[in-house]
């Protein structure tokens, strides 16, 4: 009885990593489709420049069977182009610093970052954010810095 118990918690984790996993590769998938990109953990240096030569976390077998994409690793950065690609973006709770930089990106899609209270730094750059959307993303993460 107590080893069926450990099993079912055991695979009750299992399924919640993993949800969490398919939902992560979701959004990076629709940042990528939408032509922007995202940086990891593990390629990046603690002032957020690129590491030469990174090398991928976890275990080598685990990364063969699941795909070396992000197994264990964090996306810390990323560049989104459109409101759509946004959507996904608070499935990645280690991000940042993120980057929007097209006419994709308006007032709508700005509000969908307020519930990234760990975003340390905002660039916006050739978007169609107002100034009334950037006053209100700013009262919902004052500690937030934006960059234009």
């Amino acid at each position: 009885m107590v080893l069926v118990v450990l099993a079912s918690i055991t695979m009750t984790w299992i399924a919640y990593k993993m949800q969490g996993f398919m939902r992560r590769q979701e959004a990076m998938g629709a940042i990528l489709k939408s032509g922007g990109g995202v940086r990891f953990d593990f390629g990046i240096d603690q002032s957020g420049n690129p590491l030469p030569k990174p090398s991928h976390p976890g275990s080598a077998w685990l990364r063969f069977v699941m795909g070396d994409d992000d197994l264990g690793a964090n996306v810390v950065e990323a560049e989104v182009q459109t409101d759509a690609a946004l959507e996904g973006v608070k499935d990645l709770p280690q991000l940042r610093r993120l980057h929007l930089f097209s006419k994709g990106i308006t007032d709508t899609g700005l509000q969908r970052l307020e519930k990234l209270p760990q975003l340390e730094v905002l660039f916006v750059e050739k978007t169609q954010i107002t100034e009334q959307g950037v006053g209100r993303f700013q009262k919902a993460l004052p500690n937030c810095r934006i960059i234009r």
